[in-house]
């Protein structure tokens, strides 16, 4: 008996082979009925069928489109946290690209930390706000300032005050 595949037999696809086998069991099926030994190659035939390892190309295949979608969920994370580091370099008047850490930032040259430009005082404030009260810390503008803080010790009824904290 030949284990050649049909490639090698002279042409045809993996998916030319499949549908010889799925016109050979059909065959077989009907004739099973009334043909002792049609039933036994088609017995024989699908006991191998269960046994037999998937087609390698399929599997990698699979593991390719696998890694595509694992790659494009990443793209999309990093995106995401490029979003945010930037909202907070901003927030905090930072150097977007390398917050001031890198000697040799294009943007900065290692000198655009935190105040290194004019920060988003107001949504600095909103956002850093509830963390603050919820240790019971307030912002307080400095002395001879003209900027007006709204006060972080307003009743807030959602975030335990320092005397209800343990």
């Amino acid at each position: 008996m030949s284990t050649r595949t049909v490639d090698e037999a002279g042409g045809g696809t993996a998916r030319d082979a499949d549908d010889v086998q799925a016109a050979l069991l059909r065959q077989l099926t009907e004739r099973a009925a009334h043909d002792p030994v049609a039933g036994l190659l088609l017995a024989r035939l699908q006991a191998q069928g269960d046994h037999l390892e998937p087609d390698p190309v399929d599997v990698l295949e699979r593991r390719f489109e696998a890694a595509l979608r694992a790659n494009q969920q990443l793209r999309e994370a990093l995106v995401a946290a490029n979003e945010m580091t930037a909202w907070v370099a901003r927030l905090l008047g930072a150097c977007p690209q390398c917050w001031g850490l890198v000697d040799a930032c294009p943007r900065c040259r290692g000198r655009g930390g935190p105040g290194h430009r004019r920060p988003a005082v107001d949504e600095l404030v909103d956002w850093l706000a509830p963390a603050l009260r919820r240790v019971g810390l307030a912002l307080v503008p400095q002395p001879g300032s003209h900027r007006t803080l709204r006060p972080l010790d307003s009743p807030d009824t959602t975030t335990p005050t320092k005397q209800e904290m343990p």
